[in-house]
């Protein structure tokens, strides 16, 4: 190409540039004026549910971090699709049992000891765990009578008595509570239908009482100490974020996935 050639194409090169880069300006601006942040009653309530609930996914896995660890290793995005039922189960069994519902007669109690031989164990109506399961994931669970298994737990579906039993069978009452993984709720915003909760995590190795919060599982990323178990709003933008959705069902909000941000 000749000089005067590639002068004159030069300029148009250049302005189809900036008009692309103001294209690119105006769809982000855009699709930011159509976020809307959570405040109030909802954020607390949705904020709530990712702090108890979908921050612990995989817990009870085998690792120094009880399993929590495991949710967040993963940098591509992750939908209720990925999770195994016993995942799905655990967190279930959470929320009936802080909902303080759903549990057994003695007679029930009673039969698991006998037909089981279970000592240590968790019994709960079957309904309310499936209910759970939808009010959490939007999904409709398939009772299954084959055993469930992952480090710290089994769980069995008794078909005849429309119950879930969870077994202790790892080492989750013995594990030390000094390895732990850090995760709360920053912010929630608004997207269409959807919510956005923003998560900080951190893990965090705890002796005496005091706190060493680091980037990573293998605790070679110091951020800082503190005796107190709890983020400095100054150190924040240091740890990974998270960004977990919801989506809406109805007059819910269910868990639809969870990416690193």
């Amino acid at each position: 190409m000749k000089d005067g050639n590639a002068k004159k194409i030069l300029p148009i090169v250049i302005v189809l540039i900036v008009v692309a880069l103001l294209v690119l300006l105006g769809v982000k601006l855009i699709a930011k004026k159509g976020e809307k942040e959570v405040t109030g009653e909802k954020k607390e309530t949705v904020e709530k549910l990712v702090n108890n609930y979908f921050t612990n996914i995989t817990t009870g896995m085998g690792t120094a971090f009880g399993g929590t660890d495991v949710l967040f290793s993963k940098t591509d995005k992750q939908t209720v699709k990925d999770f195994n039922d016993v995942y799905i189960l655990n967190i279930a069994f959470s929320y009936v049992v802080n909902e303080g519902k759903g549990f057994v007669g003695e007679d029930i109690n009673a039969y698991i000891k006998r037909q089981y031989e279970y000592t240590d164990f968790t019994a709960l109506q079957g309904k309310e765990v499936r209910s759970a399961i939808k009010k959490l994931f939007g999904v409709d669970f398939k009772d299954t009578s084959a055993e469930l298994f992952n480090f710290d737990y089994n769980f069995v579906y008794d078909e005849n008595n429309d119950i879930y039993i969870r077994r202790f069978v790892g080492t989750a009452n013995e594990r030390t509570t000094d390895y732990l993984v850090y995760a709360k709720a920053l912010k929630t915003v608004e997207k269409g239908d959807n919510l956005e909760v923003e998560v900080v995590v951190a893990y965090v190795y705890g002796a005496n009482k005091y706190y060493s919060f680091t980037k990573d599982s293998n605790f070679k990323n110091v951020v800082f100490d503190s005796d107190k178990y709890e983020m400095k709003d100054d150190k924040v933008n240091e740890f990974d974020h998270y960004i977990v959705t919801l989506k809406k069902d109805g007059d819910n909000y269910v868990f639809e996935s969870i990416q690193k941000k």
